[in-house]
């Protein structure tokens, strides 16, 4: 139950910065949608291996690649997806912890907190740069194909 309430506040909460970025209307839900399932694998992850590393990294490789296909099929940026998506995703909690512990002079809990939020931050970003690397990867092994394909 609680995970579908989670699931549900990634979409809306999705929908609600691809309103604010002024997201053209057909790509309204599809953008939200991405943001909603890169939570649920998350989420799905975390019950398989409790990292939050390895969630995050999962989450965001699921999403780039989610964010590649949907722009191809809808001829638009990846980025239009991409950023949306990530919403739910940011270290926003940790980030939030960090600062107030560093502002009440709790410097060891300030610290666990800031290695978590670096932490997330480099899988978030290590997640999409596989994930565009993969892309890359399948785009020239069909261009690849086709070629020797049509040679023979």
């Amino acid at each position: 139950m609680a995970a579908g309430i989670q699931i549900g506040a990634a979409f809306f909460g999705s929908l609600g910065f691809a309103l604010l970025f002024n997201l053209e209307r057909r790509h309204l839900f599809w953008a939200a949608l991405g943001g909603a399932v890169a939570w649920a694998v998350y989420l799905q992850i975390g019950y398989a291996v409790p990292r939050i590393g390895i969630q995050s990294f999962g989450a965001a490789l699921f999403l780039g690649l989610y964010s590649e296909i949907l722009a191809r099929m809808a001829a638009a940026p990846a980025t239009t997806f991409l950023v949306v998506g990530f919403i739910p995703l940011i270290p926003g909690f940790s980030l939030y912890h960090t600062t107030v512990s560093l502002v009440a002079g709790q410097f060891s809990r300030a610290g666990r907190f800031g290695v978590e939020t670096v932490t997330i931050a480099g899988a978030l970003a290590a997640g999409i740069v596989v994930s565009m690397i993969l892309c890359q990867m399948i785009l020239q092994s069909a261009r690849l194909i086709g070629k020797r394909a049509k040679n023979k």
